[in-house]
């Protein structure tokens, strides 16, 4: 009797225990039900973080660089956005010839005589007289004259040497001899200067009388 007794006891105890344990592992498995959604969440979390993009501080140069030429390159689509351009049309022109260089027209003075023939009052065969043909410069560069030539030996005129200024005034001489002539004359004078014609001629016009003729009585009678 003592003996069933005690079985009796020892399998309560074991039963009790046994659903003592059941009941801790039922909790413990209810616990880590309750735990796992955060042990799920904490590992997505931990697997976002290791695929983060490392800070710029981190990252070596070379990733730097290679941000950098990206930002770079960036563009504004708004700015991108431009009106298309209307191609060119070539168009062909043709070339001008230039035009031939005008010759610079040469610079002549100008002279003006107040007469060009003079008329003389008659003299006799013999005679010398002289005359002046009275020019100026009217002209706007000075006046040269080169020289002055006569038609005959009989006339000897004379010329300025010096260059007469535009405005100035001046004279040609003629010396003129009438030995050996007689009738009626004319001397011609040829004035060459930096003028246009180059050569102008002057004239004297006069007439020359037959010289007297003295007779001389070779009888000796009175």
């Amino acid at each position: 009797m003592n003996r069933l007794y005690y079985i009796l006891i020892i399998s309560s105890f074991y039963i009790l225990s046994s659903c003592g344990d059941s009941n801790k592992t039922a909790s413990k498995a209810a616990s880590l039900t309750a735990q796992e959604p955060d042990i799920e969440l904490a590992k997505f979390d931990k697997v976002i973080a290791e695929k983060r993009v490392v800070s710029s501080d981190d990252q070596p140069e070379e990733v730097k660089e290679v941000e950098k030429e990206v930002v770079s390159t960036k563009v504004d689509p708004i700015k991108e956005e431009t009106p298309a351009r209307k191609p060119k049309t070539e168009v062909t022109t043709k070339k001008k010839k230039p035009a031939p260089k005008k010759k610079k027209a040469p610079k002549y003075a100008k002279i003006e005589f107040d007469s060009v023939v003079h008329r003389l009052p008659e003299i006799t065969e013999g005679d010398k007289f002289k005359d002046e043909f009275h020019f100026t410069n009217t002209g706007k560069i000075p006046l040269t004259i080169t020289f002055a030539t006569a038609s005959c030996g009989c006339t000897l005129p004379s010329y300025p040497f010096l260059d007469i200024a535009p405005g100035d005034s001046d004279v040609i001489r003629v010396e003129y001899n009438s030995v050996g002539k007689e009738g009626p004359q004319e001397a011609e004078i040829t004035v060459s200067a930096n003028t246009y014609p180059k050569e102008m001629i002057l004239k004297m016009v006069f007439d020359v009388n037959e010289k007297e003729k003295i007779e001389v009585d070779t009888t000796g009678q009175e």
